[in-house]
């Protein structure tokens, strides 16, 4: 399945669950846009995903996860605790790393 259409059937679900209607996405989006976007015929820019996101009340990371679960057929519990893996050797390496980065 192409990206587009998993990111399309994902954001659906989601807002199908949090009882959104295509209408209250009108101060980020238009509804052709949200009607494109369901369908796979459109992606988000990061820009717009970070907006999609916050209506919907997840992150841009969930939507990510879920995306990508739905790319590979995989369910969801599955793609989180394969994310929950990957965050816990991350962590792991990032507090073994003698190496800090500062970011200001």
């Amino acid at each position: 399945m192409e990206l587009k259409e998993a990111f399309g059937r994902v954001f659906l679900r989601l807002r199908l669950r949090k009882g959104l209607s295509q209408e209250d996405f009108h101060d980020v989006a238009t509804d052709r846009y949200i009607r494109n976007l369901e369908k796979g015929r459109a992606s988000p820019t990061v820009e717009m995903l970070f907006a999609l996101s916050d209506v919907l009340c997840v992150s841009p990371a969930m939507l990510m996860v879920l995306t990508n679960a739905e790319v590979d057929g995989a369910s969801e519990t599955k793609a989180f605790r394969a994310l929950a893996l990957e965050l816990s050797a991350y962590l792991d390496k990032a507090n073994d790393s003698s190496t800090t980065v500062n970011i200001d």
